[in-house]
């Protein structure tokens, strides 16, 4: 918090947003390493099933990994962005 000329207190939002664009260009290039910009746990998941998966139908399933990934990514960089917003109006912005 920081006070302004006014001496009234200004709140300022330090909290990092994630871009939903770049979590859907990050997917749509490297699949599920690209969900490592928004999501730990799921890159790591989607990792897990996707490997298996290509292998098993000689990289097929690419074509539907990478629109899980990308819906997966942009979900979670909406849900922290919520969270982020959420903590902040608490705190009496917005």
């Amino acid at each position: 918090m920081t006070s302004t000329h006014t001496g009234r207190p200004v709140l300022i939002d330090a909290a990092p947003r994630k871009s939903l664009v770049l979590s859907l260009v990050l997917t749509f290039f490297l699949g599920p390493f690209g969900m490592f910009y928004t999501t730990i746990f799921g890159a790591l998941v989607m990792l897990a099933v996707s490997v298996p998966l290509l292998i098993l139908t000689l990289g097929a399933a690419w074509a539907g990994i990478v629109p899980a990934c990308m819906i997966w990514g942009a979900w979670s960089g909406h849900r922290h962005n919520e969270r982020q917003r959420r903590i902040y109006a608490a705190r009496g912005g917005w």
